[in-house]
């Protein structure tokens, strides 16, 4: 009896191991970053989708040039009603309540734009490609900075004291939720992110300069 236990306990055991091997499995429609960023062709692809959703009607498309312009000397609207809107999202005429739905939106897809930025940023910095300093990777990754940095500028200029980090949420693990950051240090950390960018800019064309001087060196005609 108790070697027929003994079978049957380990068949049960057997079927879990075999059954939690068949529940681990991948997804065939799931790209890591070894394929996004194993070629410069889908590292094209990936730095196009950060300005796809730059261009979002909610931020940089419409909302950050036409809703909240404040009324500027560039952009602004006249209001010849004497009765509130009820939508609550006259920004511009300072006649914006609780109500209103477009701070919202706006919030999500900028921040929706960051984390593309960011998780581009890493994906690209991490290839061999980047560790050869090739001057398009540098160059790509200088754009994506440039439009992380947009972004966290104007949600500051708009919102103050915001959620901030360069992190991907992937990277995050179980803490999901970005520290507040003083606005202050917010673009300073974005500045001194912007110079490694300049100075990576300066040497691509340092290198180039060089390379044409020596091309050209190397053409001149023996008499």
């Amino acid at each position: 009896m108790n070697k027929i236990k003994l079978i049957l306990g380990t068949l049960f055991l057997v079927s879990l191991s075999s059954c939690d091997d068949f529940l681990d499995v991948s997804s065939d429609s799931k790209f890591d970053d070894s394929y996004v960023f194993g070629t410069k062709e889908e590292i094209n692809r990936a730095l196009n989708t950060v300005y796809a959703y730059i261009l979002s009607g909610n931020t940089y498309g419409g909302k950050f040039y036409t809703t909240y312009a404040l009324n500027n000397d560039v952009e602004f609207t006249t209001n010849s009603s004497y009765i509130q809107n009820t939508s609550g999202n006259e920004y511009k005429q300072f006649d914006a309540t609780q109500n209103g739905g477009d701070l919202n939106s706006t919030w999500s897809d900028a921040y929706r734009c960051i984390e593309y930025a960011n998780n581009f940023i890493i994906g690209a910095e991490n290839t061999e490609l980047y560790a050869q300093r090739d001057t398009t990777i540098l160059q790509q990754v200088g754009e994506a900075k440039c439009l992380r940095a947009m972004n966290y500028h104007d949600m500051v200029v708009l919102f103050g004291d915001i959620p901030f980090s360069l992190k991907r949420s992937y990277d995050m693990g179980d803490n999901l939720v970005m520290p507040l950051a003083d606005r202050d240090s917010i673009l300073s950390v974005l500045i001194d992110d912007l110079r490694t960018v300049v100075l990576q800019i300066i040497v691509i064309i340092m290198t180039l300069l060089v390379s044409i001087v020596i091309l050209s060196f190397l053409q001149v005609p023996t008499t």
